[in-house]
């Protein structure tokens, strides 16, 4: 195989369970027996992810010699690989795994093009009135290991309340179980089962709002938990949208309660779902979206055990961009791709400030991104890291013409 496209890599990938179910259109994988020698060899496209790393062919292709016309087939289909995995990807913004923390200690995270992906929070059932009040046994467990791995979490209660002064009861009971600790996610009133069975349409919804009032009263923030069905047909839910709807559909699109409350998190699968695998690292388990960026709003609100002062001390002051660039020429930023790493991390334009640096230097790029593009595509730049190096030591910025280069071969 022809190193020009055995060395293509693509984002990092931080979970393998994932890419057990993942298939690509035009590609395989390369038999695993294979020496690593021999894999790199034969491999089209390369992921690395953890310390690992998984290879690709072309599917019916057996690590054949390249040239010609055949390399910008290879390097179109590498490309459509490549788009097609980010897309996919995409699809997957955020899952809640209540089964996740059950002995799974670890935190599952895949990134691709700067967006994480995959189990990035958990909702923690915390206890439940349906056979009389109690803590649930995994609760204590699963939040430490929420906080040992930093994985945001929030907590629901399983309702099981006739009446408002049932549903207070449970709030309080609730309170007790949540006191003393953080969540950066809603506090979840679970409505279904005998609720729905045992009480009609406006006491259910006097019932909620008893147990939502409670908690918020308490310094939480509240959210409902139930199917798309239950929100229209059993509860007023008019009267609920000022809390956060937490909706159950199995479907493929987003729920819309006809309330006209927003659906701020959709459980879209359990054992049924039509939208991906019903399993995650081989556990069925409900896997949700969340629209909402509650760490933020829970923290500057002071809600969940979190105080306004904590959330609201300023961060430090940036430096300008000009001062950067004077730190940058005297060295304090290193070199190359260290240095737009350390800029970027830092919160930094890298673009920005070494376009001034490049003004301060007297260095200005000679060629525009379509001329570099089309000098790469032509084999002028070489490939893989020594094609980065080359052209950042050239003062040009390389995720630019890679983007290019992408584009013009698609």
């Amino acid at each position: 195989m022809n190193k020009e496209v055995s060395e293509e890599r693509t984002s990092e990938i931080a979970r393998e369970f994932f890419l057990g179910e993942f298939s690509f259109d035009e590609l395989e994988y390369v038999p695993s027996n294979l020496s690593k020698g021999d894999k790199k060899e034969l491999a089209d496209l390369i992921i690395d992810y953890g310390d690992k790393t998984i290879a690709f062919q072309i599917k019916g292709r057996r690590g054949d010699p390249v040239s010609g016309g055949d390399r910008k087939w290879v390097e179109r289909k590498i490309n459509n690989a490549k788009n097609q995995l980010v897309n996919t990807l995409e699809q997957y913004s955020k899952y809640e795994i209540p089964q996740f923390m059950n002995g799974k200690g670890d935190r599952c995270t895949l990134k691709t093009g700067g967006t994480y992906i995959g189990i990035i929070f958990a909702i923690l059932k915390a206890g439940g009135g349906d056979a009389g009040l109690y803590k649930d046994s995994k609760f204590e467990a699963n939040y430490e290991k929420c906080e040992d791995c930093g994985l945001p979490k929030g907590a629901y209660f399983y309702g099981n309340a006739k009446s408002v002064a049932e549903a207070k009861k449970e709030a309080e009971y609730f309170i007790s179980i949540l006191s003393g600790k953080k969540y950066e996610y809603p506090v979840f009133y679970d409505v279904e089962g005998k609720m729905i069975t045992d009480n009609d349409r406006a006491a259910l919804t006097e019932i909620v709002k008893a147990f939502c009032s409670t908690m918020e009263a308490a310094g939480y923030w509240v959210g409902i938990y139930s199917s798309e069905s239950f929100f229209n047909s059993e509860m007023n839910d008019g009267e609920l949208t000022r809390y956060s709807h937490w909706v159950a559909r199995w479907g493929k699109s987003k729920p819309a309660p006809s309330s006209g409350a927003e659906t701020q998190m959709w459980q879209f699968g359990g054992e049924t779902n039509l939208l991906r695998s019903n399993k995650i690292n081989g556990q069925t388990c409900d896997q949700d979206y969340c629209y909402v960026d509650y760490p933020t709003k829970i923290k500057a609100a002071g809600l969940n055990g979190y105080t306004k002062s904590q959330a609201s001390e300023p961060a430090p002051a940036k430096k300008t961009a000009v001062e950067i660039a004077d730190e940058v020429i005297a060295g304090k930023w290193g070199n190359g791709e260290e240095r737009k790493q350390r800029l970027t991390e830092a919160g930094y334009n890298y673009a920005e400030i070494q376009d001034i640096v490049n003004g301060k230097c007297g260095v200005t790029p000679k060629k525009s991104v379509d001329e570099l593009a089309r000098e790469v595509i032509a084999g002028k730049w070489e490939n893989g890291s020594e094609r980065k190096s080359r052209l950042l030591a050239e003062g040009y910025d390389y995720g630019a013409v890679q983007k290019r280069v992408n584009e013009m071969l698609s």
